[in-house]
């Protein structure tokens, strides 16, 4: 099972997961653009990676405490790795400067990292308090949506997408909210529950599931 109650620092497989995410950065920049001339495109992209894999790195080794499995990072690094090479080797720039397609990009990528990272960070700190052992943390950010990181990531991503202008490439968030909605978040939300009872149970019932103020 993914979710787990048990603490366990899992370095190795953590390990894995950065080493294959960071070569999979380093694959896709020298096949992409920046080899056939797109300096411009192909520094966004590297600047999106890179950022994207210093908050991997954060959220692995800071802010999860459960334990991950040798499965699950393996998945982790298969699914992610094959996403960083398409996104930049599939770019359709034709402008080697940034436009105000770029600049939309840009505000979605640092908005969804926002909501990802700064959630997690939030229910990091709250969870340290003594007070709050074996409580669910219901407030930040995540009072606006049950699973305001996964939000976060769908459009983190669909900035990384854009950015490419290839609208081919929008399949990527789309997919991976589709994923979230249908797979993980019921999954979770299972496992929540059991943990938690009526305090999932409530906080159910007052906030939206996915996307906030909408679902």
């Amino acid at each position: 099972m993914m979710f787990t109650s048990e603490h366990k620092p899992s370095f190795g497989p953590k390990i894995l997961a950065i080493t294959a995410l960071s070569l999979a950065v380093a694959s896709g920049w020298l096949m992409s653009d920046s080899v056939r001339g797109n300096f411009v495109g192909s520094i966004l992209l590297l600047t999106f990676a890179i950022f994207y894999l210093l908050r991997l790195l954060a959220t692995l080794f800071v802010f999860l405490k459960r334990r991950m499995s040798w499965q699950e990072a393996i998945l982790i690094s298969t699914v992610m790795s094959i996403i960083i090479i398409v996104l930049f080797n599939y770019g359709r720039r034709q402008s080697n400067s940034i436009n105000a397609v770029d600049i939309i990009a840009i505000v979605l990528y640092l908005f969804g990292s926002y909501l990802n990272t700064f959630s997690e960070y939030q229910r990091y700190v709250w969870k340290r308090k003594p007070q709050n052992l074996g409580h669910l943390y219901t407030e930040g950010l995540f009072r606006f949506s049950m699973h305001m990181n996964y939000f976060g990531d769908v459009v983190l991503f669909t900035g990384f997408a854009l950015v490419t202008h290839n609208f081919v490439l929008f399949l990527i968030p789309l997919l991976m909210m589709l994923n979230f909605a249908v797979v993980l978040i019921p999954s979770l939300d299972d496992y929540l529950e059991d943990k938690y009872c009526t305090e999932f149970q409530e906080y159910a019932k007052r906030t939206k599931k996915f996307i906030p103020f909408v679902y």
